[in-house]
């Protein structure tokens, strides 16, 4: 940046320029891939490949500048590069940090989990919805409460109608799983009585 580099070859220009086409078209891919199957590990390949077109730009831009009597634009396109390393690294980490730490699931989606459990007859309350998104997939946790005088067979059957009733109403979950809770507080009281 100071003193400015020696001239770099026509080579690296065209190096650059190859590596920003196929980088170009490897990260339009990618995105694709990425869209389709809900990937964070093929997204974040795909912005590694995305930064890497931008660090093609800034080569050619440094060698053509370099070439036309600004020695210093080759540093300076050093330095764009290095930033462009950095921002993608944060981003990446960012976003997988938000699945690895188990981020709970979007408050709208856990509403409409709780709504579909809520609709199944026999349901006395939701006491409580939980969930993570696990690559693609979305794991949610549910906890009903049902008759405490009812057969175990019984609530065992609503516990599975309130699982099949959310794989239907909302497809993007992975899995479902459903604890039974009784109204303890009421067995109490009538054993108080």
């Amino acid at each position: 940046l100071i003193v400015g580099t020696p001239v770099p070859s026509t080579l690296a220009l065209w190096v650059a320029a190859g590596t920003l086409v196929v980088k170009l078209i490897v990260s339009r891919v990618e995105l694709a891939i990425a869209r389709d199957v809900a990937s964070q590990a093929v997204q974040a390949d795909a912005r590694d490949n995305l930064a890497d077109v931008f660090s093609s730009l800034a080569v050619i831009v440094g060698v053509v500048g370099a070439r036309l009597g600004q020695p210093r634009l080759d540093g300076l396109a050093g330095v764009v590069i290095a930033g462009l390393i950095l921002w993608t690294a944060v981003q990446i980490a960012a976003a997988a940090s938000h699945e690895l730490l188990d981020h709970n699931l979007d408050p709208a989606l856990l509403a409409r989990v709780r709504a579909e459990a809520e609709r199944t007859p026999q349901v006395r309350a939701v006491l409580g919805v939980t969930g993570r998104a696990h690559g693609s997939d979305m794991l949610v946790e549910i906890s009903i409460e049902v008759d405490p005088q009812m057969p175990v067979g019984v609530a065992a059957q609503i516990a599975d109608t309130v699982r099949r009733n959310l794989y239907h109403a909302i497809p993007e979950i992975g899995d479902a799983s459903v604890e039974l809770n009784t109204d303890h507080v009421a067995r109490l009281r009538r054993r108080l009585r």
